[in-house]
């Protein structure tokens, strides 16, 4: 997948989590889920809350990186500047 598929399916993500519909959906029907731990050794599993708080985290971390990327693409930085 290219850079600007990957950067198409996060604003779609952004434009989901802007819906109060669907984050409203979200939590009424998964008020939790499960996540393994990343430690291999470790058969846990951690429960997060999906709640709206959680969901307003996601959307800001969709936001930034958005805004981080149309930053980047600004004309007056040069490639050069960036690396």
């Amino acid at each position: 997948m290219t850079g600007k598929e990957k950067l198409s399916r996060m604003f779609a993500v952004y434009l989901i989590l802007m819906q109060s519909e669907f984050v409203r959906d979200i939590v009424q029907r998964t008020p939790y889920r499960y996540y393994k731990r990343q430690n291999p050794d470790d058969k846990t599993e951690e429960r997060v809350v999906i709640d709206r708080h959680y969901l307003r985290n996601i959307l800001t971390c969709h936001e930034q990186t958005l805004c981080f990327h149309e930053w980047l693409k600004m004309e007056e930085f040069t490639k050069e500047d960036i690396d």
